[in-house]
């Protein structure tokens, strides 16, 4: 589990930068890139993730073991609904596209489109995110394992 966790860090930080200075060098020709992606979703993935961050402190706090399962279900729950939310409107679409698929998205992209420089700043703003996420579910394995190694005393 903590090699895998690691390799996933690992990953992420690597390809990170590689996907922002992509993304720099070939404009807005990628179809998932972040035009889709307004100031008011962001927004409220940035309410959500604090609220995350909060059930995760209430979890680390709670010394009944009920009530920790409780409030881990919780979070598990409120990182799967932040998922979907960084999904967001790509979801579902994957590397399976079509071309009328493909069509819609150059419209929409076109009729939203931004300036690169705000492109880039939401790019940077969805990566932190990403890494805020990543510390969640890293929070949540410590805290899970912890009632593991409770039950096994």
């Amino acid at each position: 589990m903590k090699k895998l966790l690691s390799l996933t860090i690992a990953s992420l930080l690597i390809i990170s930068p590689v996907a922002v200075v992509s993304a720099q060098q070939h404009g807005d020709k990628n179809p998932m890139s972040m035009g889709m992606m307004d100031e008011g979703k962001m927004e409220n993935m940035q309410q959500h993730m604090s609220k995350m961050n909060t059930l995760l402190e209430e979890v680390k706090s709670e010394t009944d073991p009920e009530k920790r399962q409780e409030l881990l279900h919780k979070h598990a729950q409120s990182m799967e609904d932040m998922m979907t939310m960084m999904r967001g409107d790509n979801k579902g679409m994957g590397h399976s596209m079509g071309k009328n698929n493909m069509d819609k998205m150059d419209k929409m992209k076109k009729s939203k489109a931004m300036p690169p420089e705000q492109n880039m700043e939401m790019m940077e703003e969805r990566l932190m995110m990403m890494q805020q996420m990543m510390e969640q579910v890293m929070g949540h394995t410590v805290e899970e394992s912890k009632m593991v190694h409770e039950h096994k005393k």
